[in-house]
C-alpha cells in the first residue's frame, strides 16, 4: 500500500524535473571554448585578383584577408587611417595662375614612412624596395608598357590631354602629349611621376597630377593599392598574374601579401568551397592578441549561387556571416533579426545608387577630342572600326541610335521607382538624387524626377519633334493608358533596348525589364530586352553600345564626388571603355564645371554641386538613378567584431583579424527530424502511460 501512495508522488517530481531538462536542450547550444573557424557566406563569381589588372568578382573577400595597403579609409569620419605606412607627409604644389583662375591645394609628392617588422607569406620582408615595385609594376602591367601583359586597364594612368587647357607655369604636362606620346598609350602618362627610395623604409613619390587630396583621384589609388610579394612574384613584374582557376607550373600560388591570412584555395566548380588560413607571422598579432583579437585561425568561404539558401545557412549555424548589398542581398532580414541564433547590424545607404544607365544618342553623334587615335570622330563612326575586335558584325548589328534627351527627360517621370524598390525587397532609400543622403552635397532644394506619368507625357507632347508624332498617332494629354499602351504595342513612337543581367546570386536586375516595358509603354515607345551572362564584360569592351539601356550600380557620389565625376565627362566616351561614361554624355558646359573643381578646396563646391546635380537630374538625364540600398551584414550571435571590422573595405569585405567568440548553434536534436520539445513531452506523456499500465495491473494482480 506504501507504493501506492508513493507513486503519484513520484509521478509528479519525474514530470517537474523532465520539463526544465527539455527546456534546457532547446536551448541554443555555445561551446565553452573560442571559435578557432569562421564560416562566410558569399556568392558566386571571381574577377582578377591581380591589383595591376583588377576586375570585380568574390575574390575580394580574399583579397581583404591576404594583402595589405599602404594606407586604409575609416569611413564614419573620413579619416586616412595607417596600415603598412606608418605615417606620411605630404608636400604641396606652390600655387599656381593658370588658364582658368588661380590653382591651390595640389600635392606634389607624399612620402610614405613604411611600418618595419612586416613579413610577407613566403616570409618575405617588406621595406621600400617592394612597395617601388609594386608602384612600377602596377604601371607597367595596368599600361602594358612591354606588350606582355593581356589586360589594359590603364588603373595607373592619367589622362594628360584632357587637362592641357589648365596647365599653368610650373605644372605643365605638355611632355606627356604627342601621337602616339612617349608611353604609346594615347595621351595618357603615368599618375606618378616616380618613386624614389630615400632609405629602407621611406619612399617619395611625386605625382603627376595637380591632385587635391590624399581623397582624390589620383593618390587614393596609390594609398590603397594592395601590395604584393615582390620575391613571389619576381616573374610577373611586367605582365598580369594568372586567373585564380590558374595555376601554372612554377607559379607560387595566388594573394601571397602580408595580411593576416594565407590564401589556401578557392573551388567555385565543384566544392564550391574555399579556405584562409591563419597567419602567424602578422606584423600585428601581438597586438591584436592581447586586445582579445585574432583568434580565429581559419576562414572557411562557403559560394553559394541562391541568396536564400545563403540566408538560410546563416540561420542554421551553417555560416557565421554575410555580408549584405544590393547585388548579393540578405533575403529575410527580419527573420535574421528576429532569430536568437543571428544579429543583424544596419550601417549605411550604400554610395553606389543602383541606376539604369541610358544611352545618350547626342553623346554618340559628338565629336570625341582631336587627339589620336580617332582624331574627332564620334563614337558612333568609331565603332565600326573595333567591332571586329569584339566579334561583332556591324553589318548584322549596327550600333544603337541611342536615345534622345526628350525620350530619356519623359522616361524619368514614366517609371515608377518605388515599386521596383519594393519589388527589390526594400530595404534601401528611394532617391532620384545623384548626391546619396550620406553625401555633404546631398541637396533636397534642386528637384528630382519623380513618378508622373502624366508630367511625362506632356514632356513629349510640348516637344517640337515628339509633339507631332503623338498627334499623328491620336495621341493627347487626355488620352487613356490603355490608348498610349496600344500605340507602344502597333505603332511605336520609338523602340528601345535593354541589355541586363539575367539569373545570378541577387537576381533583382530580372525586375528591371519588367517595370521597363510598362514605363516605356506609357509613352508609346517599345521595348526589347536581351540577358548576358556577363555584364561587367560587356560593358568594359563597348558592347553596350548596342543597346540603349543597362541596369547598374556605380559609386558616383563619394567621400569626394569629384572622384567619379571626372569620369563622366566628354572626353571619357571610350571605347572600349576603361572608363565609365556608359551613357556617352557629352555636355561641354558641365565639363568644364567638373574639371574647374578639381582645382578648388572641396568644402567650397557646393554651387557648383548643385549645377551638375540639377543637370543630370533634370536636363541630359543619362541615367535613370532608384534607389540606395542599405549595406548591412549579419552574424551568428556568438560572435563579436571590434567597431572598425566593417569600414575596412566598404562594409562588404570583413576584416577577419577583427573578429572573434563562440559559434552559437541551433539547438541539438534528441531525435533526427523532431524537435526537443516535442520529444520530451512524447516522452512524458509515454512514461506516465506506462506507469499508468502499470499500476491497472498491479492493481488487477492484487484484485
Amino acid at each position: 500500500m506504501k507504493m501506492n501512495k508513493l507513486t503519484p508522488i513520484l509521478i509528479v517530481l519525474f514530470i517537474f524535473f523532465s520539463i526544465p531538462i527539455g527546456y534546457i536542450a532547446a536551448q541554443p547550444q555555445t561551446s565553452q571554448t573560442p571559435s578557432k573557424n569562421f564560416v562566410i557566406g558569399v556568392g558566386l563569381g571571381t574577377g582578377n585578383w591581380d591589383p595591376a589588372a583588377y576586375t570585380p568578382g568574390v575574390q575580394e573577400y580574399y583579397l581583404t584577408g591576404c594583402l595589405e595597403t599602404l594606407i586604409w579609409w575609416r569611413e564614419p569620419d573620413n579619416s586616412v587611417q595607417p596600415l603598412l605606412a606608418t605615417n606620411w607627409t605630404i608636400y604641396p604644389r606652390a600655387p599656381e595662375t593658370g588658364s582658368w583662375e588661380n590653382y591651390s591645394g595640389g600635392i606634389e609628392a607624399i612620402a610614405f614612412s613604411l611600418r618595419q617588422g612586416v613579413k610577407f607569406h613566403d616570409g618575405s620582408d617588406f621595406n621600400a624596395t617592394v612597395a617601388k615595385w609594386n608602384f612600377d609594376r602596377r604601371r607597367v602591367v595596368s599600361g602594358n608598357e612591354t606588350g606582355q601583359s593581356s589586360v589594359v586597364s590603364y588603373a595607373a594612368w592619367y589622362k594628360a590631354n584632357t587637362w592641357k587647357d589648365f596647365f599653368a607655369p610650373n605644372w605643365n604636362l605638355t611632355w606627356g602629349l604627342g601621337n602616339p606620346n612617349i608611353f604609346g598609350t594615347d595621351n595618357m602618362i603615368p599618375i606618378i611621376n616616380k618613386t624614389e627610395i630615400i632609405n629602407p623604409y621611406l619612399i617619395n613619390v611625386t605625382l603627376n597630377p595637380w591632385a587635391i587630396s590624399l581623397n582624390s583621384l589620383e593618390t587614393t589609388n596609390i594609398g590603397v593599392w594592395p601590395i604584393i610579394s615582390m620575391v613571389s612574384y619576381e616573374d610577373y613584374a611586367d605582365k598580369a598574374l594568372p586567373a585564380l582557376v590558374l595555376n601554372p607550373p612554377g607559379y607560387p600560388g595566388h594573394f601571397i601579401g602580408t595580411g593576416p591570412y594565407k590564401f589556401d584555395y578557392i573551388d567555385e566548380q565543384v566544392t564550391q568551397m574555399g579556405h584562409m588560413i591563419k597567419f602567424n607571422d602578422y606584423w600585428n598579432r601581438t597586438a591584436l592578441e592581447a586586445e582579445g583579437w585574432f583568434t580565429i585561425e581559419e576562414i572557411n568561404v562557403r559560394h553559394f549561387a541562391d541568396v536564400n539558401v545563403r540566408t538560410t545557412a546563416l540561420l542554421n549555424g551553417e555560416v557565421d556571416w554575410i555580408g549584405d548589398q544590393r547585388q548579393i542581398p540578405i533575403s529575410d532580414h527580419q527573420t535574421i533579426i528576429d532569430n536568437p541564433l543571428t544579429n543583424l547590424y544596419g550601417i549605411r545607404y550604400d554610395r553606389a545608387p543602383t541606376f539604369v544607365s541610358l544611352m545618350c544618342k547626342e553623346g554618340l553623334d559628338t565629336p570625341t577630342p582631336l587627339e589620336a587615335p580617332w582624331w574627332g570622330m564620334t563614337p558612333r563612326q568609331i565603332f565600326p572600326f573595333i567591332a571586329p575586335a569584339l566579334g561583332i558584325n556591324v553589318t548584322e548589328t549596327p550600333i544603337t541610335q541611342g536615345m534622345n534627351r526628350t525620350i530619356r527627360r519623359a522616361l524619368s517621370y514614366a517609371f515608377d521607382y518605388l515599386n521596383l524598390e519594393t519589388a527589390m525587397g526594400g530595404w534601401g532609400q528611394v532617391s532620384q538624387h545623384i548626391f546619396g543622403p550620406q553625401s555633404q552635397f546631398y541637396n533636397l532644394a534642386i528637384p528630382a524626377p519623380y513618378y508622373n506619368v502624366t508630367k511625362a507625357r506632356e514632356i513629349l507632347l510640348n516637344d517640337p519633334y515628339y509633339g507631332p508624332l503623338c498627334t499623328s498617332r491620336g495621341l493627347t494629354l487626355s488620352s487613356t493608358d490603355a490608348q498610349w499602351n496600344a500605340i507602344a504595342a502597333s505603332n511605336p513612337l520609338e523602340t528601345h533596348t535593354m541589355l541586363y543581367p539575367g539569373g545570378g546570386v541577387g537576381g533583382f536586375f530580372d525586375l528591371f525589364p519588367v517595370y521597363m516595358e510598362p514605363a516605356l509603354a506609357s509613352i508609346g515607345c517599345g521595348f526589347e530586352s536581351t540577358t548576358t551572362d556577363d555584364i561587367i564584360g560587356a560593358v568594359l569592351l563597348g558592347k553596350f553600345l548596342l543597346y540603349d539601356m543597362v541596369p547598374f550600380m556605380l559609386d558616383v557620389a563619394p567621400t569626394d564626388p569629384r572622384l567619379n565625376l571626372l569620369w563622366f565627362t566628354s572626353s571619357r566616351r571610350y571605347i572600349p571603355h576603361f572608363s565609365v561614361n556608359l551613357p556617352h554624355m557629352a555636355n561641354s558646359t558641365i565639363d568644364n564645371i567638373i574639371y574647374e573643381m578639381q582645382f578648388k578646396a572641396l568644402n567650397t563646391l557646393q554651387d557648383e554641386m548643385d549645377i551638375v546635380a540639377n543637370h543630370i537630374q533634370n536636363y541630359d538625364i543619362p541615367w535613370l538613378v532608384i534607389e540606395r540600398y542599405n549595406i548591412s551584414f549579419a552574424m551568428n550571435a556568438g560572435f563579436d567584431y571590434h567597431p572598425d571590422m566593417p569600414y575596412w573595405a566598404s562594409n562588404i569585405q570583413p576584416n577577419f583579424a577583427l573578429i572573434n567568440g563562440i559559434r552559437v548553434l541551433p539547438p541539438s536534436e534528441f531525435i533526427p527530424g523532431y524537435s526537443e520539445p516535442l520529444v520530451v513531452v512524447a516522452s512524458v506523456i509515454s512514461i506516465v502511460g506506462i506507469i499508468y499500465v502499470m499500476m491497472r495491473k498491479k492493481k488487477q494482480t492484487l484484485s
